[in-house]
């Protein structure tokens, strides 16, 4: 919740700086000694815009991927993100080539080019599902991770995985992705202050007396609010590496649990096992339940407790491309 209460907060001052007219003399009203009731009322603004801020998290999260308008339909991002998916990927087999000729600068060339497939990794998903932006890209990197890796679905299990990780892991995750939250928040809320800040200055300038000062200060916040913002979308994508980090090491490390606790032994060849976390994740994502005789039971379980887990009846959100939008 710190992910938008703090948001909150910084736009209220900000807005009490740049809109003191409109906003009111709020000077007085706080340092009232009998306005501890209005106070109170004020904190519980605060709070209820930030639920609202954080209700509207998953829309935010979706513009910034590139999955909803006006950014899906930029097919310029698109194109500007493949380039730089081939830029790196190119020179990464260039540095791969020239480990494998040696000529004595493979030790030289190890390092490099390990950074430029950690890089790959870090920052792009396939490319053939590349997004219009870097901080879409970055996101379903991690989250393709498990698919890849393991042939589970992990934007539909994690409901399912989040049942069997601990405490304290997924308290990790939840701050991770608190950082991600603020300054996604950060960015919108930003925005949106630029925008007001630019309809007051068309107000100011079609009325009769124009205040010098309140109007330069507003023309610098039209000009300064979105360089922030953009300051803060780069930090966001610097953000979203520990959180990613960490949904991965939560699939490296509790997917046997999962496993357990329906009921079944995990696989012994990375065939089986991948062909066993398929048939879950069709299980989840499209009610196909897995069939119990294909698989060994967990020894330490009686045999009741190999009932397919079935699919959850809930409506979900469902992005462009029909999978559930989750962000862990």
């Amino acid at each position: 919740m710190i992910g938008s209460v703090l948001p909150v907060l910084v736009t209220c001052v900000l807005g009490l700086y740049l809109f003191p007219d409109p906003l009111g003399d709020f000077g007085p009203f706080l340092t009232d000694p009998e306005a501890f009731d209005k106070i109170a009322y004020v904190a519980v603004a605060v709070w209820a815009s930030a639920v609202v801020l954080s209700m509207a998290s998953t829309a935010q999260y979706r513009l910034l991927q590139g999955y909803s308008w006006p950014i899906s339909r930029l097919s310029c991002w698109k194109a500007s993100e493949l380039a730089r998916f081939t830029e790196d990927s190119k020179s990464a087999e260039n540095l791969e080539k020239k480990r494998d000729e040696g000529n004595g600068v493979a030790a030289a060339i190890e390092g490099e080019l390990t950074l430029a497939y950690c890089k790959l990794r870090q920052e792009f998903p396939t490319k053939a599902r590349l997004l219009p932006t870097r901080f879409g890209n970055r996101v379903r990197a991690f989250e393709d991770y498990a698919g890849i890796v393991y042939g589970v679905d992990a934007v539909m299990i994690w409901s399912s995985m989040s049942t069997v990780i601990p405490k304290e892991y997924l308290e990790r995750i939840d701050n991770a992705r608190a950082n991600v939250d603020f300054l996604v928040n950060m960015i919108f809320m930003l925005l949106g202050l630029a925008a007001l800040a630019a309809v007051r200055v068309v107000y100011l300038s079609l009325s009769a007396t124009v205040p010098h000062e309140e109007f330069v200060k507003l023309v610098g916040a039209c000009a300064i609010l979105p360089l922030v913002a953009r300051c803060a979308y780069r930090f966001s994508l610097t953000a979203i590496a520990p959180w990613g980090d960490l949904v991965k090491g939560a699939f490296d490390n509790y997917l046997p649990a999962l496993a357990a606790q329906w009921g079944y032994e995990v696989p012994k060849t990375f065939a089986e096992r991948r062909t066993f976390w398929e048939e879950v994740s069709q299980q989840v994502t499209f009610q196909i339940p897995v069939v119990p005789e294909k698989w060994h039971p967990k020894r330490s379980l009686p045999k009741q407790h190999l009932l397919s887990r079935p699919a959850s009846l809930e409506p979900v959100g469902m992005n462009n491309r029909g999978r559930k939008v989750s962000h862990f």
